[in-house]
């Protein structure tokens, strides 16, 4: 007997729930209170009875995952998503798993190698990869060859150069992606699974963003991929919303947001040391002004969708709220002034 579709079998139970309360909705002016009454305690009894069977279903099947019934129809406004959205598509990487850890360490195992090697080669000083800042910099979002000369671009590194080049770079990331993907494997963000079978209920088409040719493994080590119905790079978006059938204009992306340093702010300020009497030194304050502020507001992505109609416009939703700043550093400098 093939195995059962866990998720598959949950998304129809809804579905069918859901019809049945839009059919006692429609018949509510026609049907006598007390009879209605009792059909909508018979249909909230068979949630009940459908949650429990899925239940019982998942541990005959060994499943590690509970299945879960909304209570009511999902819409797009409970998932935050305008009115009139059809699908969404989600970056893998940082929206629905943590395997922006996994990306972000294999490249630190890569490309650190690279940075000794030119390091021994030359009179450069060896700067490793950060995982954090080289990583969203030059990678997220990015092929592998355009990440690696993004990257090492910056570091003033070009390549080929003794025996190593951009391909066999690229070669050795997928080669520790794979160790890392059967070492520590990559797990699903909290909240993932259940918004994207939420988004299943309000009858949205799914898809996940990726530029990672290991995006099907770890979907499925995440167990997300039964709940995601087509896989793209970040370039073909729009080959992702001919594949569902829908409209751009009705698709909304979910990103990663990123916090950035919108400013650079730099205080200058000078200490003039002039001898005197023997005196007692006088006290004083010395107020430094820095314009703009070195405490920055994090910019959050806002998700954005197109209009109606082949235009060259689009309409930002209101985003998401993000408490909390980002502190730069503050460095200062006396120069000593021999009087």
């Amino acid at each position: 007997m093939p195995p059962v579709e866990l998720d598959a079998l949950t998304i129809r139970w809804q579905w069918a729930l859901d019809a049945g309360g839009r059919a006692l909705d429609a018949a509510a002016a026609e049907l006598p209170r007390t009879a209605l009454a009792r059909h909508r305690d018979t249909l909230a009894h068979e949630r009940t009875d459908a949650a429990a069977l899925l239940a019982r279903v998942a541990a005959t099947e060994q499943a590690r995952i509970r299945p879960w019934l909304a209570p009511v129809p999902v819409t797009p406004r409970h998932l935050g998503l305008p009115h009139g959205t059809e699908a969404c598509l989600f970056d893998l990487d940082g929206v629905l798993t943590d395997s922006n850890a996994l990306h972000a360490e294999a490249w630190a195992h890569v490309l650190d190698d690279v940075l000794l090697r030119t390091a021994q080669d030359t009179d450069r000083r060896f700067v490793p990869f950060d995982r954090v800042l080289d990583y969203r910099t030059h990678f997220a979002g990015r092929s592998r060859l355009d990440g690696i000369r993004s990257f090492l671009g910056s570091r003033g590194i070009r390549l080929p150069a003794g025996g190593v080049t951009e391909a066999s770079v690229a070669e050795h990331k997928g080669e520790t992606v794979e160790r890392l993907l059967h070492g520590r494997g990559v797990s699903g963000l909290p909240g993932a699974r259940t918004y994207l079978l939420a988004a299943a209920f309000a009858h949205l088409r799914r898809g996940a963003v990726s530029a990672s040719a290991s995006t099907l493994p770890m979907l499925e080590l995440a167990q997300l991929a039964s709940l995601v119905e087509t896989r793209v790079e970040p370039a073909f978006l729009l080959t992702a919303c001919d594949y569902l059938g829908v409209r751009p204009e009705r698709t909304v992306t979910l990103k990663l947001p990123c916090a950035v340093l919108p400013w650079r702010s730099v205080a200058v300020h000078w200490t003039f040391v002039v001898p005197s009497a023997n005196v007692d030194p006088e006290a004083g304050v010395q107020v430094t002004v820095s314009v703009p502020s070195t405490r920055s507001v994090a910019v959050a992505v806002n998700v954005t969708v197109a209009p109606e109609g082949l235009v060259a416009s689009a309409v930002m939703s209101d985003g998401r709220l993000r408490v909390g700043g980002v502190v730069s550093t503050t460095v200062t400098w006396n120069e000593p002034v021999v009087v």
